[in-house]
């Protein structure tokens, strides 16, 4: 028992972002549901206004806890809330391409393809967020901090002219 409750916590170590990412996923998930409810069925709002508010509230939700939470970086909050509601985009877009594919052409089920991109698109979105939104040191003075002005900056690369 002991020995699983070590792996446990070396696998949690090991892979907490992705973790802690589709466990915050997963609450953004359910504002989305249960707010489209709320719009659809007791105000009556159209599906697609709904399903505006309601994917956009659980950005909004998932970008606050992972900011908070999993990354903890509270440094230029309104770019990163812009990066991660684009990324959050971006996903609505392969999901809906995925969903094509899988229901016209490949003639899948709906729900079964709508299930498959559950579990694709959290991942790829985790893996974009890690690797723009909520990465630490991007901007130094207002210069990326890997750019050609700062690494020139920095003596780590020196123009041969």
């Amino acid at each position: 028992m002991k020995q699983l409750l070590e792996l446990i916590i070396i696998l949690f170590k090991r892979y907490r972002i992705i973790i802690l990412y589709l466990i915050i996923g997963g609450t953004g998930a359910a504002i989305d549901f249960l707010l489209f409810i709320a719009l659809t069925s007791y105000f009556h709002f159209t599906y697609t206004l709904a399903n505006v508010i309601s994917v956009s509230a659980g950005i909004t939700n998932n970008f606050i806890l992972n900011s908070f939470f999993n990354y903890k970086v509270k440094d230029r909050m309104f770019t990163r809330f812009l990066m991660f509601y684009g990324v959050g985009i971006v996903g609505l877009g392969i999901s809906t391409l995925m969903l094509f594919v899988f229901i016209e052409i490949l003639n899948f089920p709906v729900i079964f393809s709508k299930v498959l991109t559950i579990l694709i698109i959290p991942l790829i979105q985790c893996y974009l967020n890690t690797r723009f939104t909520f990465k630490k040191g991007v901007v130094k003075n207002g210069v990326p901090v890997n750019s050609y002005a700062s690494l020139q900056r920095r003596g780590k690369y020196k123009n041969s002219n």
